[in-house]
């Protein structure tokens, strides 16, 4: 049975291609971060932490303003429609 969270490579570009300069560069400099956090930190505490909470936090506030601009977007399309 396929993932119902699969997305194939042509779909993965077509929503990186509809994101702003902005928004890519975010999530190219959170990957790069998270990287590097994994690469240096192989153990608990409380500052790694901290850390983590704070790309979870930057993603989270991305997430949302992403969902708003496409929830915005399908009610413009609803209304064009």
């Amino acid at each position: 049975m396929k993932n119902p969270d699969y997305k194939s490579k042509e779909q993965l570009e077509k929503e990186w291609a509809e994101l702003s300069e902005p928004e890519r560069n975010i999530i190219k400099q959170l990957s790069v971060d998270l990287l590097r956090f994994h690469k240096k930190k192989k153990h608990i505490s409380l500052e790694n932490l901290d850390t983590l909470n704070g790309y979870l936090d930057t993603l989270t506030i991305f997430i949302k303003s992403y969902s708003k601009r496409v929830i915005t977007l399908l009610k413009q399309g609803n209304k064009l429609g």
